[in-house]
């Protein structure tokens, strides 16, 4: 069984661990579930029965390279003034929300608009009024504050997604290509070795040798789908694109090779 990332439906009630993907897959973090549990220290029988905690959440958040910022008020206004500030600088926010028994994620702002991210929903991602989250995210017992979230900021600069309204986009254009986005973002990132040095765009090298690599495994394996070879080749060109990935100029013919043996494997599936 495949390893399960972030932009997926929760299982077995683990908002939590699933709302710590969706932020950190904003970021261009894949974690996968199963790594998630481990690091919030919450087993999936428990989160089941108790869920988990802001504590917990914080806990796994530091282990990814990540700051996690509480912030607690009464104030609407406050609140709503935080989280545009937060959403305006590309940090993702995991909210506490249905009073405080359910975690989900703001990812960013469109107008006045806010796209959502929650596992349990539907749609998994969403755009909604500000009357619609704070409906959402209010806490209506007096004895404790009425807002809470968990601003996700990452140690260091990497590749988040700034362009949502592209990952909405592809939620009901490509479902399989948004369900596996994390997948395919680990594989790019191990491949093509994205880091902060990285200088040349992993997407323009892509379309440099999109047929010939599509055409070189045509020709080795006679049996193989073009169709299906475009499309997987595509998906990946998709998520370097969303994430405006960078490679190092010095491995670009060495990280294609990978490439290419990557989706050659992909035929033995």
């Amino acid at each position: 069984m495949k390893e399960m990332y972030g932009f997926n439906y929760q299982q077995y009630g683990n908002c939590g661990q699933f709302a710590l993907l969706n932020a950190l897959l904003l970021l261009g973090i894949p974690v996968t579930n199963k790594q998630a549990h481990i690091k919030t220290g919450i087993t999936i029988t428990k989160s089941t029965i108790s869920g988990t905690d802001s504590k917990n959440i914080v806990k796994g958040l530091k282990c990814f390279n990540c700051k996690a910022i509480k912030f607690q008020s009464d104030s609407e206004s406050d609140t709503k003034k935080s989280i545009d500030d937060f959403l305006s600088k590309n940090i993702p926010l995991i909210i506490g929300c249905e009073n405080y028994d359910h975690w989900a994620v703001l990812a960013g702002k469109k107008d006045n608009k806010y796209y959502w991210l929650d596992s349990a929903d539907e749609d998994i991602i969403g755009l909604s009024y500000w009357d619609e989250i704070e409906d959402w995210i209010k806490y209506e017992d007096e004895d404790d504050y009425k807002y809470f979230f968990i601003a996700v900021k990452p140690k260091e600069s990497g590749y988040s997604i700034s362009n949502l309204n592209e990952l909405y986009k592809i939620s009901y254009k490509n479902e399989d290509l948004f369900f596996t986005c994390g997948e395919k973002l680990n594989d790019l990132l191990e491949i093509f070795e994205c880091d902060c040095r990285a200088n040349y765009s992993v997407a323009k090298l892509l379309n440099q040798y999109k047929e010939t690599i599509i055409d070189g495994i045509c020709r080795l394996y006679y049996y193989a789908d073009r169709t299906e070879i475009e499309k997987l080749f595509n998906d990946y060109l998709a998520i370097a694109e969303l994430y405006n990935l960078k490679v190092d100029k010095e491995i670009r013919v060495q990280a294609l090779i990978e490439f290419t043996i990557l989706l050659t494997l992909c035929l033995f599936e």
